[in-house]
């Protein structure tokens, strides 16, 4: 189903010693590209999908991302997060430079790690804050939402409201335990609890 390319190279000497370093490689089955070394010289195989599998490849990496991300922001669903981070560029891009927006600690953190980034210098300065600010949003979010979710964890460690007696006024730990709970879940369409 896949077609494959064969090249013998035994003629090249700087593929001799490429084949030197990778000769090790020939029993880890079958990769798209491989360099072999034999007694016969080199051979470079070159192993290309069809389409139909590059598709459902480029697919199923789309999902795996997309679940990803959901679950890194969940309980906030990914229109909420669109929405903080359309907002949070808004106020970036119409902030005065001097502004803590612009050139606070957090502002100098995330613009440093946005160096990071490929080709980060190479766009407009617009473009630039846009995509400082994105990033901000995102990273923000998730970090607010896995702060959330560990808050949640805790709180359904407690299990004192087990030992009380019906009929007994419910003590005060418990209704702050319950008002905690409720307060971090309100917005759970489905909290599982």
């Amino acid at each position: 189903g896949e077609f494959t390319l064969v090249f013998d190279l035994s003629a090249m000497a700087e593929a001799h010693s490429i084949a030197q370093l990778s000769s090790g490689f020939q029993g880890l089955g079958a990769r798209p590209v491989q360099l072999l070394y034999s007694d016969r010289g080199i051979t470079l195989t070159v192993t290309i999908p069809r389409p139909k599998e590059i598709m459902r490849n480029i697919r199923r990496r789309w999902w795996r991302t997309h679940n990803a991300l959901v679950d890194s922001l969940f309980p906030m669903g990914l229109l909420s997060v669109v929405l903080v981070v359309l907002g949070l560029t808004g106020v970036v891009l119409l902030s005065d430079r001097s502004s803590w927006w612009r050139s606070g600690g957090i502002a100098s953190f995330v613009w440093a790690v946005c160096l990071w980034l490929p080709l980060f210098s190479a766009l407009p300065l617009v473009l630039q804050l846009s995509v400082a600010a994105a990033v901000a949003g995102v990273l923000g979010t998730a970090a607010l939402m896995a702060v959330h979710r560990y808050t949640i964890r805790l709180l359904l460690q407690y299990h004192g409201w087990f030992y009380g007696e019906p009929g007994d006024p419910i003590p005060l730990a418990v209704r702050l335990w319950g008002f905690a709970l409720k307060a971090l879940t309100f917005t759970m369409r489905k909290p599982l609890l």
